[in-house]
Protein backbone atom coordinates (compact mmCIF):
# COMPACT_ATOMS: atom_id res chain seq x y z
CA UNK A 1 0.00 0.00 0.00
CA UNK A 2 2.74 2.28 0.58
CA UNK A 3 4.05 1.86 -2.73
CA UNK A 4 1.00 2.33 -4.12
CA UNK A 5 0.38 5.71 -2.14
CA UNK A 6 3.96 7.00 -3.21
CA UNK A 7 3.21 5.89 -6.81
CA UNK A 8 0.06 7.49 -7.29
CA UNK A 9 1.82 10.77 -5.66
CA UNK A 10 4.30 11.05 -8.32
CA UNK A 11 1.79 10.84 -10.65
CA UNK A 12 0.01 13.58 -9.41
CA UNK A 13 3.18 15.71 -9.00
CA UNK A 14 4.15 14.62 -13.10
CA UNK A 15 0.66 15.99 -14.10
CA UNK A 16 0.83 19.14 -12.29
CA UNK A 17 4.02 20.15 -13.48
CA UNK A 18 2.80 19.76 -17.19
CA UNK A 19 -0.52 21.44 -16.14
CA UNK A 20 1.68 24.35 -15.19
CA UNK A 21 2.39 26.01 -18.72
CA UNK A 22 4.39 29.41 -19.17
CA UNK A 23 3.06 31.85 -21.16
CA UNK A 24 4.21 34.58 -22.37
CA UNK A 25 3.31 38.21 -21.57
CA UNK A 26 3.94 39.93 -24.70
CA UNK A 27 0.20 41.50 -26.54
CA UNK A 28 0.46 39.95 -30.46
CA UNK A 29 0.13 43.30 -32.82
CA UNK A 30 -3.46 44.97 -32.18
CA UNK A 31 -4.89 41.52 -31.02
CA UNK A 32 -4.01 40.13 -27.99
CA UNK A 33 -4.91 43.16 -25.63
CA UNK A 34 -8.53 43.46 -27.79
CA UNK A 35 -9.46 39.89 -27.54
CA UNK A 36 -9.39 37.98 -23.90
CA UNK A 37 -11.13 35.14 -22.55
CA UNK A 38 -13.60 35.45 -20.23
CA UNK A 39 -10.77 34.60 -17.31
CA UNK A 40 -8.63 37.60 -18.62
CA UNK A 41 -11.46 40.10 -18.39
CA UNK A 42 -12.12 38.94 -14.64
CA UNK A 43 -8.34 39.18 -14.15
CA UNK A 44 -8.04 42.60 -15.62
CA UNK A 45 -10.79 43.99 -13.91
CA UNK A 46 -9.35 43.05 -10.42
CA UNK A 47 -6.39 43.28 -8.81
CA UNK A 48 -5.29 46.49 -10.42
CA UNK A 49 -5.28 50.06 -11.13
CA UNK A 50 -5.55 51.85 -14.54
CA UNK A 51 -3.23 54.89 -14.81
CA UNK A 52 -2.34 58.09 -16.97
CA UNK A 53 0.61 57.57 -19.00
CA UNK A 54 2.13 60.62 -17.32
CA UNK A 55 2.21 59.32 -13.40
CA UNK A 56 4.55 58.49 -11.04
CA UNK A 57 4.98 55.25 -13.28
CA UNK A 58 5.68 57.25 -16.37
CA UNK A 59 9.23 55.60 -16.61
CA UNK A 60 7.25 52.50 -17.67
CA UNK A 61 6.20 52.97 -21.71
CA UNK A 62 4.69 51.17 -24.68
CA UNK A 63 6.65 49.51 -27.55
CA UNK A 64 5.45 49.79 -30.39
CA UNK A 65 6.00 48.76 -34.25
CA UNK A 66 4.78 49.02 -37.64
CA UNK A 67 1.40 47.32 -36.55
CA UNK A 68 1.11 49.54 -32.97
CA UNK A 69 1.34 48.37 -29.85
CA UNK A 70 3.46 45.15 -28.92
CA UNK A 71 4.46 45.66 -24.85
CA UNK A 72 5.94 47.49 -22.45
CA UNK A 73 9.47 48.48 -21.22
CA UNK A 74 11.05 50.05 -18.76
CA UNK A 75 13.42 53.77 -18.60
CA UNK A 76 16.70 52.75 -16.85
CA UNK A 77 19.14 55.87 -17.82
CA UNK A 78 17.79 59.02 -20.14
CA UNK A 79 17.44 57.00 -23.79
CA UNK A 80 18.07 53.63 -22.73
CA UNK A 81 15.41 51.33 -21.25
CA UNK A 82 14.89 47.75 -20.47
CA UNK A 83 12.34 45.20 -21.93
CA UNK A 84 11.67 41.55 -22.00
CA UNK A 85 13.64 39.68 -24.61
CA UNK A 86 11.02 37.89 -26.70
CA UNK A 87 9.33 41.48 -27.38
CA UNK A 88 12.46 42.32 -29.39
CA UNK A 89 11.81 39.13 -31.22
CA UNK A 90 8.59 39.18 -32.94
CA UNK A 91 9.92 39.23 -36.60
CA UNK A 92 9.01 43.22 -36.61
CA UNK A 93 11.40 45.91 -35.05
CA UNK A 94 10.75 48.26 -32.21
CA UNK A 95 9.70 51.43 -34.10
CA UNK A 96 9.30 53.86 -30.86
CA UNK A 97 8.61 53.42 -27.31
CA UNK A 98 6.06 56.58 -25.77
CA UNK A 99 7.09 57.39 -21.70
CA UNK A 100 4.68 60.04 -20.38
CA UNK A 101 2.61 60.09 -23.31
CA UNK A 102 5.21 60.85 -25.38
CA UNK A 103 6.97 58.99 -28.15
CA UNK A 104 10.49 58.60 -29.04
CA UNK A 105 12.30 56.64 -31.70
CA UNK A 106 14.15 53.71 -31.51
CA UNK A 107 18.34 53.83 -32.43
CA UNK A 108 18.67 49.76 -31.90
CA UNK A 109 17.71 47.41 -29.56
CA UNK A 110 19.67 44.92 -28.24
CA UNK A 111 18.50 41.14 -26.75
CA UNK A 112 20.49 38.71 -24.21
CA UNK A 113 21.61 35.55 -25.97
CA UNK A 114 19.93 33.57 -23.55
CA UNK A 115 17.62 35.31 -20.76
CA UNK A 116 14.76 37.03 -21.79
CA UNK A 117 15.92 40.39 -21.17
CA UNK A 118 16.63 43.12 -24.11
CA UNK A 119 17.84 47.01 -23.99
CA UNK A 120 16.34 49.74 -26.21
CA UNK A 121 18.49 52.69 -26.88
CA UNK A 122 16.69 55.80 -27.90
CA UNK A 123 17.40 58.11 -30.49
CA UNK A 124 17.34 60.98 -27.94
CA UNK A 125 17.24 61.37 -24.43
CA UNK A 126 13.56 60.99 -22.46
CA UNK A 127 12.04 64.30 -21.17
CA UNK A 128 9.08 63.28 -19.79
CA UNK A 129 9.67 60.66 -17.51
CA UNK A 130 12.62 60.45 -14.83
CA UNK A 131 14.76 56.48 -14.95
CA UNK A 132 13.91 54.04 -12.08
CA UNK A 133 16.71 53.36 -10.15
CA UNK A 134 17.70 49.55 -10.01
CA UNK A 135 17.50 47.34 -6.79
CA UNK A 136 21.02 45.89 -5.75
CA UNK A 137 20.28 42.64 -4.63
CA UNK A 138 16.97 40.31 -4.98
CA UNK A 139 18.35 37.65 -2.40
CA UNK A 140 17.77 40.43 0.29
CA UNK A 141 13.94 40.61 -0.11
CA UNK A 142 12.20 38.49 2.29
CA UNK A 143 9.06 36.11 1.31
CA UNK A 144 5.94 37.58 0.67
CA UNK A 145 6.78 40.78 0.51
CA UNK A 146 4.33 43.02 -1.57
CA UNK A 147 5.51 44.33 -5.11
CA UNK A 148 4.52 46.61 -7.35
CA UNK A 149 3.76 45.83 -11.07
CA UNK A 150 3.12 48.14 -13.77
CA UNK A 151 2.62 47.29 -17.50
CA UNK A 152 0.48 47.84 -20.56
CA UNK A 153 -2.00 44.91 -20.52
CA UNK A 154 -5.27 45.06 -21.90
CA UNK A 155 -3.91 47.97 -23.87
CA UNK A 156 -4.13 50.49 -20.76
CA UNK A 157 -1.67 50.89 -18.46
CA UNK A 158 -2.63 49.35 -15.18
CA UNK A 159 -0.85 49.11 -11.31
CA UNK A 160 -1.58 46.18 -9.17
CA UNK A 161 -2.96 46.95 -6.21
CA UNK A 162 -1.57 46.60 -2.52
CA UNK A 163 -2.14 42.94 -1.38
CA UNK A 164 -2.55 41.61 -4.95
CA UNK A 165 1.25 40.50 -5.80
CA UNK A 166 3.51 38.88 -3.16
CA UNK A 167 6.96 38.26 -3.95
CA UNK A 168 7.35 34.46 -3.48
CA UNK A 169 11.09 33.76 -4.05
CA UNK A 170 14.12 32.33 -6.38
CA UNK A 171 14.28 28.95 -7.66
CA UNK A 172 17.57 27.05 -7.95
CA UNK A 173 16.89 25.79 -11.62
CA UNK A 174 16.12 29.33 -12.48
CA UNK A 175 18.62 32.04 -10.47
CA UNK A 176 17.86 34.91 -12.69
CA UNK A 177 14.07 34.84 -12.60
CA UNK A 178 11.93 36.07 -9.51
CA UNK A 179 8.55 34.05 -9.00
CA UNK A 180 5.68 36.31 -7.79
CA UNK A 181 2.71 34.77 -6.15
CA UNK A 182 -0.75 36.29 -7.60
CA UNK A 183 -4.18 36.77 -5.42
CA UNK A 184 -7.29 38.37 -7.19
CA UNK A 185 -5.47 39.58 -10.24
CA UNK A 186 -2.49 38.73 -12.82
CA UNK A 187 0.26 40.16 -14.71
CA UNK A 188 -1.12 39.54 -18.64
CA UNK A 189 -0.38 39.96 -22.27
CA UNK A 190 0.90 43.37 -22.91
CA UNK A 191 2.83 43.59 -19.64
CA UNK A 192 5.60 41.94 -20.74
CA UNK A 193 8.48 43.77 -20.48
CA UNK A 194 6.92 46.10 -17.66
CA UNK A 195 8.65 46.84 -14.36
CA UNK A 196 8.33 45.00 -11.10
CA UNK A 197 8.94 47.13 -8.03
CA UNK A 198 9.88 47.14 -4.36
CA UNK A 199 10.37 50.07 -2.00
CA UNK A 200 13.05 50.94 0.41
CA UNK A 201 13.77 54.19 2.42
CA UNK A 202 14.55 56.06 -0.79
CA UNK A 203 11.63 55.17 -2.84
CA UNK A 204 10.80 52.89 -5.51
CA UNK A 205 13.02 50.45 -7.02
CA UNK A 206 13.41 48.09 -9.99
CA UNK A 207 13.43 44.57 -8.93
CA UNK A 208 12.23 42.71 -12.53
CA UNK A 209 11.06 42.36 -15.96
CA UNK A 210 8.01 41.07 -16.15
CA UNK A 211 7.78 38.17 -18.73
CA UNK A 212 5.50 35.26 -18.18
CA UNK A 213 2.46 33.77 -16.24
CA UNK A 214 1.91 30.08 -15.57
CA UNK A 215 -1.54 28.37 -15.46
CA UNK A 216 -2.85 25.25 -13.22
CA UNK A 217 -5.99 24.35 -15.37
CA UNK A 218 -7.70 27.60 -16.16
CA UNK A 219 -6.05 29.40 -12.31
CA UNK A 220 -2.98 31.35 -13.05
CA UNK A 221 -0.76 30.29 -10.18
CA UNK A 222 2.38 32.40 -10.18
CA UNK A 223 3.80 35.60 -12.46
CA UNK A 224 7.45 35.66 -13.48
CA UNK A 225 9.96 38.22 -14.02
CA UNK A 226 13.60 38.48 -15.21
CA UNK A 227 15.90 39.66 -12.55
CA UNK A 228 17.50 43.09 -13.23
CA UNK A 229 20.41 42.56 -10.64
CA UNK A 230 21.51 39.54 -11.55
CA UNK A 231 22.02 41.03 -15.52
CA UNK A 232 23.13 44.45 -13.80
CA UNK A 233 27.02 43.96 -15.68
CA UNK A 234 25.79 42.97 -18.66
CA UNK A 235 23.23 45.85 -18.66
CA UNK A 236 26.20 48.42 -17.66
CA UNK A 237 28.62 47.14 -20.23
CA UNK A 238 25.91 47.50 -22.87
CA UNK A 239 25.19 51.07 -21.83
CA UNK A 240 28.87 51.92 -21.72
CA UNK A 241 29.37 50.58 -24.98
CA UNK A 242 26.55 52.36 -26.41
CA UNK A 243 28.11 55.74 -24.69
CA UNK A 244 31.43 55.37 -26.58
CA UNK A 245 30.15 54.70 -29.97
CA UNK A 246 28.01 57.86 -29.15
CA UNK A 247 31.58 60.13 -28.61
CA UNK A 248 32.95 58.05 -31.78
CA UNK A 249 30.03 59.34 -33.64
CA UNK A 250 30.36 62.92 -31.80
CA UNK A 251 33.89 63.48 -32.97
CA UNK A 252 33.74 61.74 -36.80
CA UNK A 253 30.27 64.83 -36.79
CA UNK A 254 32.91 67.23 -35.87
CA UNK A 255 35.16 66.98 -38.59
Amino acid sequence: YIMMFVQIKLVSIVILLVMMIPLVGCSSPQTQHNKTTNLAKHELDNGFTVLNDNDVFSFVGSLYTIDGFIGSSVLIAPRVSLTAGHCLTTGKPILSVEFGGTPYEVDYCISHKTADIGLIFLQEDVTTAKPIEIYQDNTEISKYTHVIAVGYSGGKKRMSKFGTLFYYGILISEPDELQILPFGGTIWFGDSGGALLTADENGLKLMGILISFSKINKTICENSAVRVDYYKNWIDNKVNGNQQLESLFSIFNNY
